[in-house]
């Protein structure tokens, strides 16, 4: 396992100083008026498709189940920056990470989930960025397992080397109360806050002049979640999430709103290596102060998400896919109406 990690590392590292030093190789046309919305971009990794790995207390040495995963994905973007100029590109993505579950007790449990993402788009390299994610967080039974409490917290740094405005640390913190129905049925609630610093990105004021401070939000979400599963072949799950945005940019509150998504995924199995990942979701944003043109009205955005992966398990440890997913974000706000898809193949390895 030490080889294997060490391999992984390299390959990795070699991919994280690509998308440091692409522009100066690759770069054909670096317009430095291009803007990058952070958000957007990250919340393309979400719906890419993933892969976790069950852990059991029975699989678990000294009370600790431990496993890594690596992916590496080619794949192709045609509206880069999510915009009406529909520029188009290639990307690379390199990931790592590990999943651990400590097990206090049969009632108690420690999990640490983390993962370094490297992504490097070939030309449009203003959306490169690079991506350290912590996330620990504890479990405790309660009522002969009938309910579980979790609380967690969540680190998140996002670099964007070639556009420094966009880079942001996130500290997030839940709370959830999960009611165990049964064994193939669990749903539960909980309250989320995001604490979002960005690094170089300054406020404008009132009357619109640039300040010193740094943008700071604050996130606010009330969350709730049921899973099933299906005759060990269907895995379904919905998520329905009202959230809240402050920010402390301070012209038209340009970065306050509040909202609410529906997202519902599924996982089918056609056999027992070959499986499909299916997700959509719908997301509405409503500003309290900005406005549009020629109107009266706040803006206000709809997003459409959809995804399909299929994924071919070849050993018990190598897997790989292929997935397509479509966006489409329809508004008030002309400049951001767009659409867009992308398509990865990805070789995954968990060890």
């Amino acid at each position: 396992m030490k080889k294997n990690i060490k391999v992984f590392i390299i390959l990795f590292l070699v991919v994280f100083c690509l998308t440091n030093n692409v522009s100066k190789v690759f770069a054909q046309d670096n317009r430095t008026q291009d803007t990058v919305t952070t958000q957007q971009v990250i919340d393309k990794e979400a719906f890419e498709g993933y892969f976790d790995q069950a852990q059991d207390k029975e699989g678990a040495k000294d009370n600790i189940a431990l496993y890594w995963h690596a992916s590496f994905k080619q794949g192709f973007d045609n509206n880069v920056y999510l915009d009406p100029s529909r520029r188009k590109d290639a990307f690379l993505q390199a990931s790592i990470g590990e999943y651990m579950t400590y097990y206090h007790s049969d009632d108690q449990r420690v999990n640490f989930d983390s993962n370094i993402t490297s992504l490097l788009y070939y030309n449009q390299n203003n959306n490169n960025l690079m991506d350290i994610y912590l996330n620990p967080w504890v479990e405790q039974d309660i009522f002969d397992n009938l309910f579980t409490i979790e609380a967690g917290y969540v680190f998140d740094w996002v670099c964007f080397p070639n556009s420094p405005d966009g880079t942001y640390i996130n500290n997030g913190f839940s709370v959830y109360l999960r009611n165990n129905v049964t064994a193939d049925f669990y749903h539960k609630i909980g309250g989320i806050i995001d604490l979002k610093s960005y690094i170089h990105d300054r406020t404008y004021d009132g009357s619109q002049n640039k300040t010193d401070t740094k943008r700071f939000d604050v996130v606010y979400a009330g969350e709730y979640q049921a899973a099933w599963y299906l005759w060990d072949t269907i895995k379904l799950k919905q998520r329905v999430r009202v959230f809240q945005n402050e920010s402390n940019y301070k012209y038209e509150n340009y970065y306050d709103y509040w909202g609410y998504d529906l997202k519902t995924t599924g996982i089918f199995y056609f056999t027992q290596k070959f499986y499909s990942i299916m997700n959509f979701s719908y997301t509405k944003k409503i500003f309290y102060q900005r406005t549009v043109p020629d109107s009266t009205s706040n803006q206000r955005d709809n997003l459409y998400v959809a995804s399909f992966l299929l994924a071919y398990d070849i050993t018990p440890s190598f897997t790989i896919s292929a997935d397509y997913s479509y966006r489409q974000n329809v508004t008030n706000q002309p400049i951001d109406k767009y659409s867009g898809s992308i398509y990865t193949i990805a070789v995954n390895y968990a060890f």
